[in-house]
């Protein structure tokens, strides 16, 4: 069955979306023994209606013609895709600047449209210790629940619960996701009238890799954390560019510097699953507004951290000037290239897959510009893979890469490299042609 094959299939995130919208609910969403949420489809209950194909993120899709449905034309920035204005900036709120992974934009822009009733809820994505997943997406329909999901967290939360409740819930909402949710969700409003209706605006986060369950059980065994007495956590907060704090129910805290967790862990490419390495996008382009980390400014340690804002459709560039008048948030304007000079390595990794990147890691200059596409030779292609061996070495040691590769069972997790190599690169050709 074609529809099983691709959702179960390498190219799933675990996103959710479409075992939410299936109209027979044949579509649950598992964990599977290395680190994933899949999609597994009941044969007995589908009906053969392809719509999981139809918002999949991860199966081929005409983007030229999603962009010129959504925003009318084909984009000019090949990198940063269709958008309006480039900005940074802040909420004025101090606490949940201090307390948010940069800025906290979003938090503040979700919980001033929920204050001023243009929605009455916001799905949004929290840490939840003590529960079945570490990380679960609700639907928030106080202030207080939205500013509960601040800050990011690196582990996937499926959205099919909260989709399904979306159907009886008697209000439109705004959804906070990661650019392949916000991409299915995006082809859902364009399939299904209902959630055109109700969703009322989409924010997406910048996403350089989502990386999966091991990652978080990874960090509390070398913190030497018990997750079954762990009362909060924070994948990254307080302060810029800020820590991964971990509290138990016998009320030790503990802190690491978020450069350090995320190269020593989360970060690596052991953790990350095989649709990212995959995946064309990075900066949410078919969201309305899109929210980063200011890696621009880079201010001293401990100082408030800022976001990045890439305003895509007219109802977002609506959001934020209401946002600025209101004064919810401060911003200023910046030039699109400022970001696209700071995040280039990651957004070539995206947008021409690994094979790309590393041709980019051989032939890049120091100042981080691409110089075009020059031919590949075997050459090039083995000294940018040496480089991304080495840097990983590089970061972690080779006795804490004996650690992992026991603990995320490297060996086949280099087998399965080379199959994502050739289906990133059967994926690029299946989408240009």
């Amino acid at each position: 069955m074609r529809e099983q094959q691709n959702v179960s299939g390498l190219l799933c995130t675990g996103c959710g979306v479409c075992a939410g919208l299936c109209p027979e609910r044949a579509i649950t969403i598992v964990a599977n023994p290395q680190g994933r949420f899949m999609a597994h489809v009941n044969a007995d209950r589908c009906r053969r209606c392809a719509q999981c194909l139809h918002v999949c993120s991860g199966y081929q899709g005409d983007w030229d013609r999603l962009n010129l449905a959504l925003f009318g034309k084909i984009p000019e920035d090949q990198y940063l895709g269709h958008y309006r204005g480039c900005y940074k900036g802040y909420a004025l709120d101090p606490q949940l600047r201090f307390q948010a992974s940069s800025g906290g934009a979003v938090t503040a822009l979700a919980g001033g449209l929920l204050e001023s009733g243009y929605i009455q809820g916001a799905l949004v994505t929290r840490v939840t210790p003590g529960g079945t997943n570490l990380v679960e997406s609700i639907l928030a329909e106080s202030v207080q629940e939205i500013q509960q999901a601040k800050t990011s967290k690196y582990q996937m939360a499926p959205m099919d619960s909260v989709l399904r409740r979306l159907r009886t819930f008697p209000g439109r909402v705004a959804v906070v996701g990661l650019p392949c949710q916000i991409t299915a969700l995006r082809k859902a409003t364009m399939i299904d009238g209902f959630y055109e209706e109700k969703i009322a605006v989409l924010f997406s986060l910048f996403c350089g890799r989502c990386p999966n369950r091991l990652a978080s059980g990874y960090f509390f065994k070398e913190a030497h954390i018990n997750m079954a007495r762990l009362a909060s956590f924070t994948y990254r907060g307080e302060g810029w560019p800020g820590k991964t704090i971990a509290s138990t129910i016998d009320g030790e805290t503990r802190s690491f510097p978020h450069l350090q967790t995320w190269e020593n862990i989360f970060g690596l490419d052991l953790f990350t699953p095989p649709a990212c390495l995959c995946c064309f996008e990075f900066s949410g382009e078919f969201s309305d507004i899109s929210f980063g980390s200011d890696w621009l400014s880079n201010p001293e340690p401990g100082q408030q951290g800022k976001s990045l804002l890439l305003t895509r459709s007219e109802r977002g560039a609506d959001i934020l000037r209401h946002a600025v008048s209101a004064r919810w948030l401060v911003v200023e304007k910046i030039s699109a290239d400022q970001l696209k000079d700071k995040y280039m390595a990651t957004l070539i990794q995206h947008k021409h897959h690994f094979y790309l990147y590393c041709r980019w890691l051989a032939k890049c200059p120091p100042n981080g510009r691409s110089q075009g596409s020059p031919r590949l030779s075997p050459w090039d292609y083995l000294v940018g893979a040496g480089r991304l061996v080495i840097v990983q070495l590089g970061k972690i040691g080779l006795t804490r890469a004996i650690s992992l590769a026991i603990h995320s069972s490297w060996i086949g997790r280099i087998i399965r490299k080379v199959k994502r190599f050739l289906v990133g690169a059967m994926v690029r050709w299946v989408k240009r042609h």
